[in-house]
C-alpha cells in the first residue's frame, strides 16, 4: 500500500478510535466528574487532529504525529480508568499480589518459593473472584513464576513504591516506545493503532495482569531474532526467566539458531536470576515454576475451553489435555518441515497453543500479535522490501 493511502487509512481509523474513546469516557461519567469531562473532550480533539492528517499532510504525520497521538490515546485511557475507579487501591489478580508479596519476603530474607502466598490476598485486597481455584477445591497459594517475575518489582518495593501497578503502567509505555524504536518509522502506526484500539492493554496494566513484564524483552527478541541471535538469546532468556508463556518459543529458537553458543547464552540468561533460588530450595523452586501444571488450576478462559464450559462439547480429560498438546506438536512439525515458509511461527505458535489450553485467559495471547508485528517489520526492512520508502528512494522512485 502506498504511503499516501496508508496515511489516509491510518488517520481515518485513528479518528474513529478517538471518537469511540471520547464517547466511552463520556458514557461512564454519570456523576460528570470534571476530569472525565476534560478527558472526553481531549479524545474528540485528538480525533479532529487525526482527520487533518488525512488531507495533504507531510509524511511525518504517518511516522511521528500519528504514533504520538496513539500514545496520547493510551494516556487518556489510563487517566480515565484511574478517575473512574480506584485502580491503585488494591490488586485485581493474585499474580501481582504474589509477585509483590514475594519481593517483600525476599527483602526480609525469606525464600518466596518456600512460603505460603495466602497472606497476599488480604495484604493487597485481592477480590475472592480473582484468585486461582484448583480442581481439588482449594486455591493456588505458591509463587508460580520464575524468579525474575518478582525480582523486577523488588527495587520498587525497596524504594517504598506503594503499588506495583505504576510499574506495570510504566512498562507498557516502555514496550510501546521500544517497539517504535525497533521498527521502521512508517510501521510505528501499526503498533500504535493496536495498543490504542484494544483497551485491554490499558485494563490489564491497571488490573494487575503482569504479562507486560515479559513482553518488553520479547519485543527485543523479535527485532533481533535474525539480525543478532546472541543478543536475542540474552533477551529471550530474560523473558523466559519472567513467565512461562515465552517457554513455548524455546524449541523454535533452538531450531532456528542451531548454535550451542547461543543456546548456552539463552540458558545462562534464564539461570542467572533463578540459580540462587534453585540452590536455596531446589524442590520448592521446581514445584513453583511448574505450578501451572502440578497444582491443577480449574479450566477457565476465553479460548477453546469455552466449548467445554458451555456444554457445547462434553467435558473430558482428553479434550482438556490433548488440543493444546496437538496444536503445539503441529506448529513444531510445520516449522521443522519448512522453517523458511513458516518463519513467523515462533511468534504466533504460543498464542495458538494457549488458545487451546485448559486455562486460556485473554492475556495469554493478547500480546503475541504485537510481538509478531515487530518481528515482521524487522524482517521485511532487513530484506529490503520494495514497499519501504527507503528502498524506493534508493532505486530512484518517488
Amino acid at each position: 500500500m502506498g504511503g499516501v493511502r496508508m496515511q489516509q487509512l491510518a488517520g481515518s481509523v485513528l479518528a474513529v478510535i478517538f471518537i469511540d474513546l471520547g464517547f466511552r469516557v463520556w458514557i461512564v461519567n454519570a456523576p460528570r466528574h470534571p476530569a472525565l469531562v476534560l478527558l472526553s473532550i481531549a479524545a474528540y480533539l485528538c480525533a479532529f487532529v487525526a482527520v487533518r492528517g488525512v488531507f495533504d499532510a507531510p509524511r511525518r504525520w504517518l511516522e511521528i504525529v500519528y504514533p504520538v497521538l496513539c500514545l496520547v490515546g493510551v494516556l487518556v485511557g489510563f487517566a480515565a480508568q484511574g478517575v473512574h475507579s480506584d485502580v491503585i487501591g488494591g490488586y485485581a489478580s493474585d499474580a501481582l499480589a504474589f509477585d509483590h508479596y514475594s519481593a517483600q519476603l525476599l527483602l526480609s530474607g525469606r525464600d518466596p518459593y518456600g512460603a505460603d502466598m495466602t497472606p497476599a490476598y488480604a495484604a493487597f485486597h485481592v477480590p475472592r473472584s480473582m484468585v486461582t481455584p484448583t480442581t481439588s477445591g482449594g486455591t493456588v497459594t505458591v509463587q508460580s513464576y520464575p524468579a525474575l517475575a518478582f525480582l523486577v518489582y523488588a527495587p520498587f518495593v525497596l524504594a517504598h513504591v506503594g503499588s506495583m501497578l505504576w510499574v506495570n503502567v510504566a512498562l507498557l509505555f516502555v514496550a510501546i516506545l521500544l517497539a517504535y524504536a525497533l521498527v521502521p518509522p512508517e510501521n510505528r502506526i501499526a503498533i500504535g493503532l493496536i495498543v490504542v484500539a484494544v483497551q485491554e492493554f490499558v485494563y490489564f496494566a491497571t488490573g494487575a495482569v503482569t504479562d507486560i513484564v515479559w513482553v518488553v524483552p520479547m519485543i527485543a527478541v523479535a527485532a533481533l531474532w535474525d539480525e543478532s541471535p546472541e543478543w536475542a538469546a540474552v533477551w529471550f532468556g530474560v523473558a523466559c526467566a519472567i513467565k512461562q508463556d515465552a517457554w513455548f518459543v524455546v524449541p523454535f529458537a533452538l531450531l532456528h539458531w542451531r548454535s550451542t553458543r547461543t543456546a548456552g547464552i539463552l540458558a545462562a540468561a534464564f539461570l542467572i536470576p533463578n540459580l540462587p533460588f534453585i540452590i536455596w530450595n531446589p524442590q520448592a523452586w521446581v514445584m513453583g515454576v511448574l505450578a501451572p501444571l502440578v497444582t491443577h488450576p480449574v479450566p477457565f478462559g476465553s479460548g477453546f475451553v469455552q466449548l467445554l464450559a458451555s456444554g457445547l462439547l462434553p467435558a473430558s480429560a482428553a479434550l482438556l489435555a490433548l488440543p493444546w498438546i496437538l496444536a503445539f506438536l503441529l506448529c513444531l512439525y510445520l516449522y521443522v518441515r519448512d522453517a523458511a515458509k513458516y518463519h513467523w511461527l515462533p511468534f504466533i505458535a504460543p498464542a495458538v497453543v494457549l488458545f487451546f489450553a485448559p486455562r486460556s485467559l485473554a492475556n495469554y495471547f493478547l500480546y503475541w500479535p504485537l510481538i509478531a508485528i515487530v518481528y515482521a517489520s524487522a524482517r521485511l526492512h532487513r530484506q529490503g522490501d520494495p514497499s519501504f520508502p527507503e528502498r524506493r528512494r534508493s532505486e530512484g522512485g518517488v
